[in-house]
């Protein structure tokens, strides 16, 4: 029971980096350029975040199945938490900083 819940937090984890790395990260443009410019189809697919999300969560789930690198796995959910987590930070010193201003 706790190896399915760790594989599905996991799971959650590198969908949610590797959605946003392939939406918004331009390493990634090309490659969406080239598969986009053959097929409409794949073009409303990744257009579209959700369903993004939807097919990257069905290949690292086959990924966390099959392979479960634990090393790349480790990589990415750091790093995606670490982006968070500095989110948080700047949005914390905004307010302070606005705070501040305010006196």
């Amino acid at each position: 029971m706790a190896d399915q819940i760790i594989i599905l937090i996991k799971g959650i984890l590198l969908t949610e980096a590797l959605t946003h790395a392939v939406q918004y990260w331009g390493i990634f443009d090309r490659i969406r350029y080239r598969m986009t410019r053959r097929s409409e189809f794949l073009r409303e697919l990744l257009a579209c975040f959700e369903c993004t999300a939807f097919w990257i969560s069905i290949a690292v789930f086959g990924y966390l199945y099959f392979l479960d690198f634990w090393p790349i796995t480790s990589i990415i959910i750091c790093q995606r938490l670490a982006t968070i987590c500095h989110i948080g930070i700047d949005l914390m010193d905004a307010r302070r900083a606005a705070t501040i201003a305010k006196i």
